[in-house]
């Protein structure tokens, strides 16, 4: 499916409306192109802190996981994760947690992407590797 085919705006309610582990994490998708996604969530909204009030580790899998699939699914084809690197690079307690998902390889039955989250300073706090599984089955939104 080429990017033309693709309403990404569409996609973003979509997934807004059906992925409710996100939703309930509060992370708001705010771009969405062919192989790049940007989101973002307020360390405020008493979900993503441990109990040291850091950045909780199963937040920033969970968000890298939501860049890694979304920037994998932007090309038209349902995805999975095959496998996940995570580097936790600095602590953050506090303000908006911003990411980036790249996709750096997508082929036929595999797409690999990195995903980075940034504190509100642009510091980078989290890098990480993701293998999607490329199903042959295409997106719908319905």
């Amino acid at each position: 499916m080429s990017q033309n085919q693709i309403d990404y705006n569409r996609l973003i309610t979509f997934l807004e409306e059906h992925d409710t582990f996100s939703h309930y994490c509060k992370i708001k998708i705010t771009k969405l192109e062919e192989g790049y996604v940007e989101a973002q969530a307020d360390m405020e909204n008493g979900i993503c802190q441990n109990y040291f009030n850091g950045l909780h580790g199963g937040f920033m899998a969970t968000m890298t996981d939501l860049l890694a699939g979304t920037a994998a699914l932007s090309y038209g084809k349902m995805c999975m994760t095959l496998q996940s690197n995570l580097n936790c690079i600095r602590s953050v307690s506090s303000g908006i947690i911003r990411g980036v998902g790249k996709v750096l390889h997508h082929g036929r039955t595999t797409a690999v992407v990195d995903a980075y989250l940034y504190d509100d300073q642009d510091r980078l706090i989290c890098k990480a590797t993701y293998t999607m599984f490329i199903k042959d089955q295409t997106l719908v939104l319905d």
